[in-house]
């Protein structure tokens, strides 16, 4: 018995270590690299734009202000949803704390930038910034640690910086946009992928967690990428801190070095092509005037022939005199853009390869599939059918295993118990959730409001156990340890004033024997319902 008491604290160590590590992510790495990854698209759009618009000489809001101002309305949001599923879903309160973290952080700005408050156009761009900001950090509380948000926010911010880049190819605007976009480049890719990484490892550590509370063995599969993803992502925030501070000169004077490498390495990649199109050039007009030799031998009287093939060859296209010429006259920019531009089609070009072959091997594995599926007996699948549908009748009343404590296990409870009362309180096979809320709270005359001024009242109990059933049945989001608290909390005082004021109803046009308020399944003696195989809620 002494064995066993280990090994179960060793289990919840565990367990608090994985979801220590999990909210780690989630709160920290997660909002930060995408704080970065966010901030870097909009800075350079304003500094496209807001020149164009307000004049040369405008200002535009700063990459640390952005960026923090991204990060901490992020971090408050997540501070009032904690909040909110501590003290239950008061819509009201929770919309008053969002609305005041808009307020708290417009007052910040202001004081921080109290010099500047006279600028009309930066007081624009800064209440655009607030609002979006508030907006963007409400909707990535509310989807968590998702993957698709952040990926569409990378689709969107890279498709602004090839917009931005074609504006420098085209060298409209002075060179501070150039030393901004090689400082955005490098800070948008590496924190797009610490974000997109640390989402998936959260995910993971996360249904880590699940399984060892269940009971499962441990099997750590992300230690050594968290570690090192842990080592990228300060090297990320270390460098948007020291672009940050270190002025555009000093920056340009660091950068200098890694541009004529790239500009060496667009030089050489023009030598090249320019060889392989002369000698393809050449290999043309050998060609033709062979052509045009053995026609002339032929046919004395032609010579069009001959001097149009001369004309062809004297009018091929020189790369190679091209790439020296530019060498010393344009700027090495120009060499630097082309270069990107390649890298990133080729990386397309890649992805959309992979993406096909990988879509390919689908086609192939459900073709053999179907092959399996084709040669099967008929009669057979028939009889194992005929099988499994008696074998379903016969265990009906057999429910799939649930773990004790969900939020799948609590709502079958609370289906079971209000069933035990009376047939009309069955959720029936086609009611949603919520439909069933609505009904099952007008047949108990539930009040609306709690008997004293701490508890929740029974419908606000009633809607947090639907809302977490949803999102664990449907969206596959388990309870956390704030909503777990709730429910162990609240959920038997639901219980109970739903069994001392629900009062069994007759169905209309039917005839009930037994005192009235007496309920249907006491008077006719049979079990109350039960979720069934055949009624399709085995799975609840």
């Amino acid at each position: 018995m002494n064995s066993s008491t280990p090994l179960g604290q060793e289990k919840e160590r565990t367990s608090v270590r994985a979801l220590l590590a999990s909210n780690w992510i989630e709160i920290l790495a997660v909002p930060v690299a995408s704080a970065i990854m966010e901030a870097q698209p909009i800075l350079l759009a304003m500094q496209l734009l807001v020149p164009h618009l307000f004049g040369p000489d405008s200002l535009v809001p700063d990459a640390g202000s952005v960026i923090l101002l991204l990060l901490g309305l992020h971090w408050w949001q997540m501070g009032v949803q904690a909040l909110r599923q501590r003290r239950g879903p008061l819509k009201r309160n929770g919309l008053v704390s969002s609305l005041s973290g808009l307020f708290l952080a417009a007052v910040i700005i202001a004081l921080t930038h109290v010099w500047h408050l006279d600028n009309t156009p930066l007081l624009f761009l800064f209440i655009g910034l607030l609002i979006w900001s508030w907006k963007r950090s409400e909707d990535r509380v509310r989807e968590g640690l998702s993957s698709e948000p952040l990926i569409m926010v990378f689709k969107i911010g890279f498709c602004v910086l090839l917009l931005v880049m074609g504006f420098a190819l085209l060298q409209i605007w002075d060179n501070a946009l150039e030393i901004a976009l090689a400082r955005a480049l490098p800070l948008f890719f590496l924190s797009g992928l610490i974000a997109l990484s640390f989402t998936t490892i959260g995910k993971i550590q996360k249904e880590q967690a699940q399984h060892m509370v269940e009971g499962g063995k441990r099997q750590d599969v992300t230690g050594s990428w968290v570690t090192g993803m842990t080592l990228v992502w300060v090297a990320v925030v270390l460098a948007a801190i020291g672009l940050e501070a270190i002025p555009l000169d000093s920056t340009a004077a660091l950068l200098q070095p890694v541009w004529w490498a790239l500009g060496q390495l667009a030089i050489g990649l023009l030598y090249v092509l320019g060889f392989l199109i002369n000698g393809a050039l050449y290999g043309i007009g050998i060609f033709l005037l062979l052509g045009s030799t053995i026609y002339t031998f032929f046919f004395p009287g032609s010579s069009s022939t001959q001097t149009k093939q001369e004309g062809v060859v004297e009018t091929k296209l020189d790369l190679t005199k091209l790439a020296q010429s530019s060498n010393g006259h344009q700027p090495l920019l120009l060499w630097q853009i082309i270069v990107a531009i390649l890298i990133v089609l080729a990386v397309v070009l890649i992805a959309m390869t992979l993406k096909k072959r990988l879509r390919k091997d689908s086609v192939v594995v459900e073709s053999e599939e179907e092959e399996v599926r084709e040669q099967l007996d008929r009669a057979a699948i028939l009889r194992q059918r005929r099988q499994e549908q008696k074998q379903g009748n016969n265990d009906s009343l057999e429910l799939v295993a649930l773990t004790p404590g969900s939020a799948r296990a609590r709502y079958r409870d609370f289906l079971l118990s209000m069933a035990s009362k009376g047939s009309d309180l069955v959720r029936q096979e086609h009611e949603t959730p919520t439909e069933y809320q609505k009904r099952i709270l007008t047949l108990a005359h539930s009040s609306s409001r709690a008997k004293d001024g701490t508890s929740p009242s029974d419908a606000e109990i009633l809607s947090e156990l639907t809302e977490a059933y949803a999102r664990e049945r449907y969206g596959g989001k388990y309870l956390d340890n704030e909503r777990q608290h709730y429910l162990t909390t609240w959920l038997p005082q639901l219980m109970r004033h739903l069994m001392e004021t629900v009062r069994s109803v007759t169905l209309p046009g039917q005839d009930t024997p037994g005192t009235p308020g007496q309920s249907i399944a006491h008077t006719t003696g049979k079990a109350p319902a039960r979720p069934t195989r055949r009624s399709g809620w085995e799975d609840y």
